[in-house]
């Protein structure tokens, strides 16, 4: 039984074999036509002329704008009859709207095959054929195309193979005809946000400024080539003219931008750039339909010129330049150079190269502006880091001086404290300790008889008495005040009525009953040294007979004034020698409380005023 099965097996096999190895089928096409033709129906089409693809009919029908017929002839090849026949059709271009036709029979059409047309001139597309085609006759496609002068009107290369090939191919020109402008468009966008946003937040980065002009001219360029539709100009031909125009600002702001990049400045080379994209806006849009084709294709050329000539100009200046950016971007620009001629060299086939070539160049160019930027911002990083570490150091700098000064001022501060206190201990010792002595001195030289150990001790415990009461002054300052001035005054009237009595100095004492606003202990001890120095004076050089002491306290002041009726002296002469201390100490202890402090003399008369607000 297992015998049986395997011949069986076998027998089968070879019956089917033809049909297991036979290859997919191809196609041969062998002839191209084109017709002039508004005929609806290819049937109705005359006058087929042989074409080669690709074509642009301005070369053969020019300044004709309408509908063409083209008919492709071609015959499936097929190494058996029993080879799958799995055939597809493969356009690379229309321009502008078509139709697509298969024996007769249409398969599709562009939506708008009247102005506005449809755009498929940059839009590859492919068609499965059906499996039921004749094998052994010739076959026939037909396109009817509608077209516009200005947009190079025609067909794309057109090829019949296997359905793996033609998405193959498909997939390719995907990529070249529409994704990578998609990408183009978008970093294009990504990156002139970008620099817009820097512009407007400093201003004088104007390279930047006229990139973003750049960019946002070079994306109108791009819509002729992503957009479908003619929106929003109602016609193919106002379209193509605001595409020219687009890029005739692209080489202007391009050209400048390159210019401001490198710091190059000739006002004479900008405005002669100026005057000529004014000239070529103008001429688009003023030109008479007739003379278009012409004048746009010249413009357009005109601008290429344009742009290769900056290129190489920039590149000449950038290697000359020291800094890496301009020889980053004369690098970039004479690449991209190449590569757009070597593009528009195989567009016109002069040369067999590559005619997407040209869809790199903006993107060469945007990955040059990145790695400027990049370079930019890490060298401002750079920059932040380094002022901040030398802002560190004069931080620390201006720290360390502020120290050594604060020091130095506390240690002047502290000399200047002790120069005040012996300033002060010395008026004391003179005001009080030496005023005591003076008063002594007095006494034992007009007493009448030797005095005897008992006054004696009593004069050296009154000048005991006295330095108490100066350093207690020192030690504290919050005295308690007397409760009128009558009391205040009381240990000055008993120290020196003896004194002036032995002298034959007649002292009036007039004061107020009652404090009006009660001083500080630093105000009275202040008038009461003023008192005790007015007093000596007057005992050891006015040669008086009469001294009046008159103290009011009022409601904001206290008022002092001494009187006598001595010889008087020279005020301003004694006070430029020097030799005054006690006046010095009354004015110095006066200022000191912010009060004020007068002293007039005359022969018969020298008064001491002194002035003190509450």
């Amino acid at each position: 039984m297992n015998a049986c099965w395997r011949w069986l097996s076998g027998l089968l096999l070879l019956l089917l074999w033809p049909w297991a190895m036979a290859a997919d089928c191809t196609a041969q096409i062998t002839q191209v036509y084109a017709a002039k033709s508004q005929a609806a129906q290819a049937t109705d089409v005359q006058h087929w002329q042989k074409i080669n693809l690709p074509d642009n009919w301005n070369q053969r029908w020019p300044h004709y704008s309408g509908v063409a017929w083209y008919r492709i002839d071609w015959r499936p090849v097929c190494e058996s009859e029993h080879a799958p026949l799995n055939l597809a059709l493969y356009i690379k271009a229309i321009s502008m709207a078509g139709s697509v036709y298969v024996n007769q029979q249409l398969i599709w059409q562009d939506k708008n095959r009247q102005e506005p047309l449809t755009r498929s001139w940059n839009q590859p597309r492919y068609f499965v054929l059906p499996p039921n085609i004749d094998r052994h006759n010739t076959q026939y496609i037909y396109l009817r195309v509608t077209g516009n002068e200005l947009s190079s009107p025609g067909m794309g290369d057109v090829s019949i193979a296997p359905l793996d090939t033609v998405l193959a191919m498909q997939q390719d020109a995907q990529w070249h005809q529409r994704t990578i402008f998609t990408i183009n468009a978008i970093l294009s966008a990504s990156l002139g946000l970008f620099c817009a946003c820097i512009w407007l937040m400093r201003r004088k980065e104007t390279a930047l400024g006229w990139y973003v002009v750049a960019s946002s001219s070079w994306l109108a360029f791009l819509y002729n080539i992503l957009a479908t539709e003619t929106w929003p100009f109602p016609n193919a031909s106002l379209f193509f003219q605001a595409h020219i125009m687009a890029f005739v600002l692209y080489t202007w702001s391009f050209a400048i931008f390159c210019w401001r990049f490198i710091q190059y400045q000739n006002r004479g080379l900008e405005r002669g750039l100026n005057t000529c994209s004014a000239l070529m806006i103008a001429l688009i849009w003023l030109m008479p339909q007739t003379y278009q084709i012409v004048n746009l294709t010249i413009i357009f050329f005109v601008c290429v010129l344009i742009l290769n000539a900056n290129s190489l100009f920039i590149a000449f200046l950038g290697w000359r330049s020291r800094e890496l950016e301009s020889k980053l971007l004369a690098f970039t620009l004479f690449t991209c150079m190449a590569l757009a001629v070597l593009s528009l060299l195989g567009f016109y086939q002069l040369i067999a190269v590559p005619t997407h070539l040209l869809s790199y160049t903006s993107l060469l160019f945007t990955l040059f502006l990145a790695i400027i930027l990049a370079m930019r911002f890490t060298r401002s990083l750079q920059r932040i880091e380094a002022f901040n570490l030398e802002l560190s150091n004069k931080i620390r700098e201006a720290e360390l001086n502020v120290s050594l000064s604060l020091q130095e001022q506390h240690r002047l501060a502290v000399k200047q404290v002790q120069a005040k206190e012996r300033t002060h201990m010395a008026h004391d010792l003179h005001d009080g300790l030496g005023g005591s002595l003076l008063r002594s001195i007095i006494t034992l030289e007009h007493a009448p008889k030797s005095t005897e150990n008992t006054q004696n001790l009593s004069i050296l415990k009154l000048l005991r008495n006295d330095l108490r009461q100066i350093i207690d002054q020192f030690a504290d300052d919050n005295h308690k005040i007397p409760a009128t001035p009558m009391h205040w005054l009381a240990p000055l009237r008993s120290r020196y009525k003896p004194i002036f009595d032995e002298l034959g100095i007649k002292l009036q004492w007039e004061a107020s009953k009652e404090w009006a606003k009660q001083p500080n202990s630093n105000q009275c001890l202040t008038l009461y040294r003023v008192i005790e120095e007015a007093l000596n004076n007057v005992v050891k050089h006015s040669q008086a007979s009469q001294v009046i002491l008159k103290f009011q306290s009022n409601d904001g002041f206290l008022q002092l004034s001494i009187e006598d009726n001595g010889v008087g002296f020279n005020v301003a002469d004694t006070e430029a020698s020097g030799l005054s201390t006690g006046m010095n100490s009354m004015k110095t202890r006066v200022a000191r409380i912010d009060g004020q402090w007068s002293l007039k003399s005359t022969p018969g008369k020298t008064v001491v005023n002194v002035f003190i607000a509450l």
